[in-house]
């Protein structure tokens, strides 16, 4: 082998081994199934840690935003949903309020089917508290030291929802009563 073939050879192997370290582009179906765990995580930390939605899911890289539901027929006032989304459209979490302890927090994609949803859900709940309880493929249960379960479950939703398009996958969080 020439001096100018083991150079050649040599720069080959340096190039193959730095691309190997780069790190690898992010897919969007990873980018989705990462920020749906997150979410997931975010709400779990404030329903079981009771820290502030706002806080929570801003320090996690969501943003805020809030939609006035309008008034209906009656002339009541329907209220506002509170929003936290994650970029790219990829997760979306939604409390009760963002400025106070939450009473329910649910986290919704269109980017994944119920089944792999769940698995991220069960291996973000098992990672933090080993101890929950697997109610059901798709229903888990994680106590907290006063007593009241937190229940968590999921589903998709079907054609008849309000506000989400049919094939959304929730996960809803909340104690009992």
């Amino acid at each position: 082998m020439t001096r100018f073939q083991q150079v050649n050879l040599a720069l080959g192997v340096g190039l193959l081994t730095l691309i190997a370290t780069l790190p690898r582009a992010q897919t969007f179906d990873e980018a989705a199934r990462m920020n749906f765990a997150l979410a997931t995580d975010r709400c779990l930390d404030v329903m079981i840690a009771r820290n502030l939605p706002n806080a929570s899911f801003s320090q996690a890289g969501f943003a805020y935003r809030g939609v006035d539901r309008g008034i209906n027929s009656y002339g009541v006032h329907r209220g506002v949903d509170h929003f936290f989304d994650a970029p790219a459209e990829t997760a979306r979490a939604t409390v009760d309020a963002p400025d106070r302890i939450a009473g329910i927090c649910s986290v919704l994609t269109t980017h994944m089917p119920e089944t792999a949803a769940a698995a991220i859900v069960q291996q973000t709940i098992l990672r933090q508290f080993p101890n929950a309880q697997i109610n059901s493929p798709t229903q888990w249960s994680v106590r907290r030291a006063d007593g009241l379960p937190l229940i968590i479950s999921t589903r998709t939703i079907g054609t008849n929802h309000r506000y989400e398009k049919p094939g959304t996958v929730q996960v809803s969080m909340s104690y009992p009563g």
